[in-house]
């Protein structure tokens, strides 16, 4: 009995030494399992964080965009809404320029008291073109160079707004062309009325000559027109007269404007060292003044394309204006330039004299 218990008691000793020994080697224990499947858990937990935070800043992005490109949208529309006020109104203040100038003619043939009045008017409205034309200028600058807040340009916006820009261009340049032919047959009818009238006049005074005036004689002359003036003589090409700083500044306080000839070669916008003795004197009107300030418009005759004269008389006040910026010191902020071709001109351009008097550069006081 004794050996037997003995015996039992062996055999459940090395039952469980080999347990002891299986356990580690053998299949995983249960608090493994349950370890390792926590920690799937927890890494699966972090990932769905993660993806929950990366949706979220997600969501943010795609507002911050959606709200930045709301806002250019909104200063691309105001731009364009200025803009189309700007052509709106220099297609009022061209309309007006061309009635007055019409009135201008009609009262010069006419030898109207009137005639001191219009001329008045329609240099006020050649100031208000101007201006008009210098804001409008500006801001098409700054909308061909400006970025949408997204930092990327508008090529449509730009695109129509050059479309938009070259339709009022031709329709102004169209309508001046007609005022101008209109204006330039009534100076011709009245002429020709002023040549009859004389000539009537020295019939009559012949038959009455060494006799007694007859019926056939009128006893007074008849009123006839004045002759149309002289028309002023044309700078040289070659040494085109160099305008004192004094006499600028005493037309610019008089009248608000003056006209000066800038010598440049056909074509071209490059200022010459021949032409530098006319910009001297404005650089030292502008220094004698610090409150002055210029706006210089350019103008061509009315020979070539239209809209190359533009571009041209353009490019020429800007060369004057960068000139007097680097060598002689100007503020910008005092200086604006602006080119209208051949739409105001101050003498006929039938004639060479009269074309050349067009190719000016006009100082107008702001």
């Amino acid at each position: 009995m004794g050996h037997g218990l003995a015996l039992a008691f062996i055999l459940l000793a090395l039952g469980g030494a080999g347990l002891a020994f299986v356990k580690p080697w053998g299949l995983p224990r249960g608090d493994l399992i349950r370890a390792q499947y926590d920690q799937a858990a927890s890494e699966r937990a972090a990932l769905d964080k993660s993806l929950l935070q990366v949706k979220a800043d997600l969501a943010r992005m795609t507002a911050a965009k959606a709200e930045a490109e709301r806002l250019a949208g909104m200063e691309r529309e105001q731009a364009a809404r200025k803009l189309a006020d700007l052509e709106t109104h220099a297609k009022a203040v061209m309309a007006r320029a061309v009635d007055t100038e019409r009135a201008v003619a009609a009262a010069q043939a006419a030898g109207a008291a009137t005639a001191a009045k219009a001329l008045a008017d329609a240099e006020e409205l050649r100031r208000e073109l101007a201006r008009t034309i210098a804001a409008r200028d500006e801001l098409a600058k700054r909308l061909e160079t400006g970025q949408t807040p997204a930092g990327q340009p508008d090529a449509a916006a730009e695109a129509e707004f050059a479309k938009r820009l070259a339709a009022a261009r031709t329709e102004a340049a169209e309508r001046f062309m007609q005022a101008r032919n209109e204006a330039d047959r009534q100076i011709t009818a009245a002429q020709a009325d002023a040549a009859q009238c004389r000539a009537d006049l020295e019939k009559a005074q012949a038959k009455a000559t060494g006799a007694v005036p007859t019926e056939s004689a009128p006893a007074t002359a008849p009123a006839c027109p004045p002759a149309a003036a002289a028309e002023p003589p044309a700078p040289s090409t070659a040494t085109p007269a160099v305008v004192p700083a004094a006499e600028i500044a005493q037309q610019l306080t008089a009248s608000g404007r003056i006209s000066l000839y800038v010598p440049f070669d056909t074509g071209s916008a490059v200022v010459k060292p021949s032409a530098l003795p006319s910009i001297e004197p404005i650089a030292a009107a502008l220094r004698q003044d610090p409150k002055l300030k210029l706006l210089l418009v350019g103008h061509t005759d009315s020979q070539g394309d239209f809209g190359f004269n533009r571009q041209l008389s353009e490019n020429r006040a800007k060369a004057i204006v960068d000139q007097l910026i680097a060598k002689h010191g100007i503020d910008r902020a005092r200086l604006a330039f602006a080119g209208v071709a051949d739409l105001a001109p101050i003498a006929s351009n039938d004639t060479d004299a009269g074309r050349q008097r067009n190719r000016r550069v006009e100082l107008v006081r702001r």
